[in-house]
């Protein structure tokens, strides 16, 4: 095999069809983790809302493919009201922004 077989290979293009049954797999793998997952997920809520008071999850906007935005939902690891004084800022090395709950998952506590 040369390098140029890499670039003008045409192993990357799709099917409508093969994309539709990729799509499909994807979406079914994606709610068994979800089923498999969701006690855990029910313990890290319970978890944080009984460590700090505020909501359980966080939404934030993302910017995805062709600059679409979406909001996805993230666990809180953070106190509620952390950037009230400062406005966004980056978490100090203990800093009283961040739960015992978000420190467990690894963040600085």
């Amino acid at each position: 095999m040369n390098p140029q077989w890499f670039v003008y290979a045409n192993g990357f293009s799709r099917s409508q069809a093969g994309a539709c049954v990729k799509r499909c797999c994807d979406v079914t793998f994606a709610l068994l983790l979800i089923l498999f997952a969701a006690p855990l997920l029910v313990l890290i809520a319970i978890a944080i809302k009984l460590d700090s008071a505020g909501p359980v999850l966080f939404r934030q906007v993302r910017v995805g493919l062709h600059g679409r935005t979406f909001i996805i939902y993230k666990f809180r690891s953070m106190r509620h009201d952390a950037e009230t004084g400062t406005g966004p800022a980056w978490t100090a090395e203990c800093g009283r922004e961040v739960t015992r709950v978000g420190g467990a998952a690894g963040l600085p506590a």
